[in-house]
């Protein structure tokens, strides 16, 4: 695969950013063990050595990704098919992938070779399969996001599970099986016999990630938009009294959250989408959730901060797998330093009032209103790896007009400067 080389930054606007590159936090003890043009959904680590993740590479084909040497060498697995949306292994030898097409894989030899597995009771259907989570080699569940299909048999046939409706995705940890949507979802504690619903009020925010460490203590991340300019920003919340309550927090620094996971009574890792261009997107809390801060993990070979994390596994408090647009990164300490966010109230004034763009996410045209004129402004737009895409030069005015042009969908990164220095940075969604 071809190593990703940033351009020589040659504008004004670009050393500002290569100036707030190079600010590294020294203390932090996240590393890069893998960095292609991958965007991977799902990772999951067997052990400390042994991780798989799954994804799309840049020829739109689905891949597997295996570490058995705690990341220092990855081995790839290309498949026939799209996305691969989610991998799981139940034991050290066997695992699932599943994706786009109704696509549903298996291996008996620890990842050597994937066969399709052709299930009865699935056939005639054509699904996006979202989400797979086995309790053995055997039994397991598989979710399309809205129906939820169960095996006893190593996915020979599946059964529909009538009582579990709209659910996303599917996580067995700790002998608790459960699984959420937007709004809450179902927990069993004896492997899948009986569910207890439980639900999540969230004004204005979804539910996009769920960990529980034990029937009562568990942790979410959640997706909420502004009403007033419809910009983006995050949540996350804990519950010490199995659902009956949750403390949530605004974190108005992340654009878009993923995955969540608890490794104690106390401690919970979640990764996201920043909003700024030095904020990594893996925040951590070790006081059950009263309080949350930033960890940070910065590529000295790309001279950037790795963003845009989907997916995290973990073997206990200290080791740690987190992938997402590109990266794969791991920590063996916990992730060192936790930088406590700033205590925000309102999104404008993290975003300082300087500019922000509507609508967003946008399909073909959005406006970006500035709340000052610009004078030969420049307008740089980078894809969620760091690569140059558009570049807008000689700007005036309060508004700029942004085309979608020949951009494909997905996130974006922009960074606005003048003669000055930098204006504003943000990320911004093309449908």
């Amino acid at each position: 695969m071809k190593q990703i080389n940033h351009t020589e930054m040659k504008t004004k606007l670009t050393m500002s950013i290569a100036f707030l590159l190079l600010c590294v936090n020294v203390f932090a003890q996240w590393n890069v063990v893998f960095n292609n043009d991958i965007f991977f959904y799902d990772i999951q680590c067997v052990n400390a050595d042994t991780a798989f993740a799954s994804g799309l590479n840049n020829e739109l084909n689905g891949v597997i990704l295996r570490t058995m040497n705690g990341g220092n060498t990855w081995d790839t697995t290309t498949f026939n098919c799209y996305e691969l949306y989610s991998v799981n292994f139940p034991s050290a030898s066997v695992g699932y992938t599943c994706g786009y097409g109704n696509r549903i894989f298996k291996t008996t030899d620890c990842g050597n070779t994937w066969l399709r597995i052709d299930s009865i009771g699935l056939s005639g259907y054509i699904y996006s399969w979202k989400s797979i989570c086995f309790l053995n080699n055997d039994t397991g569940y598989i979710s399309n996001g809205s129906q939820v299909f169960k095996t006893k048999n190593g996915g020979n046939s599946w059964l529909l599970e009538n009582a579990l409706v709209g659910i996303q995705s599917i996580k067995y940890r700790n002998g608790l099986l459960y699984g959420f949507h937007e709004m809450g979802g179902y927990i069993s504690t004896d492997k899948g016999t009986s569910w207890n619903q439980f639900n999540i009020y969230l004004t204005e925010a979804s539910v996009c990630g769920i960990s529980f460490y034990n029937i009562d203590i568990g942790f979410i991340t959640a997706n909420a938009q502004n009403g007033v300019d419809l910009s983006n920003y995050g949540v996350v919340g804990s519950t010490m009294d199995g659902c009956q309550s949750w403390q949530t927090q605004d974190i108005f620094q992340v654009y878009v959250f993923g995955d969540i996971c608890s490794t104690d009574e106390k401690t919970a890792y979640a990764c996201a989408y920043g909003q700024a261009l030095n904020f990594s997107g893996i925040i951590k809390t070790v006081n059950g959730g009263e309080t949350w801060g930033e960890q940070t993990v910065y590529d000295q070979q790309t001279q950037c901060y790795p963003q845009s994390f989907t997916s995290i596994s973990c073997i206990d408090n200290d080791v740690c797998y987190i992938a997402g647009a590109g990266w794969i990164v791991k920590t063996t300490n916990g992730g060192g330093q936790i930088t406590p966010f700033e205590s925000i109230t309102d999104q404008n004034s993290f975003l300082d009032n300087n500019c922000f763009i509507h609508p967003n996410p946008y399909s073909y045209t959005a406006i970006l209103t500035l709340n000052r004129y610009l004078q030969n402004g420049s307008l740089i737009i980078y894809d969620i790896i760091g690569r140059e895409i558009k570049s807008m030069q000689n700007l005036e005015g309060t508004k700029i007009t942004l085309t979608r042009e020949d951009m494909q969908s997905g996130m974006y990164l922009y960074s606005l400067s003048d003669a000055k220095g930098l204006i504003g940075t943000g990320k911004m969604v093309v449908e």
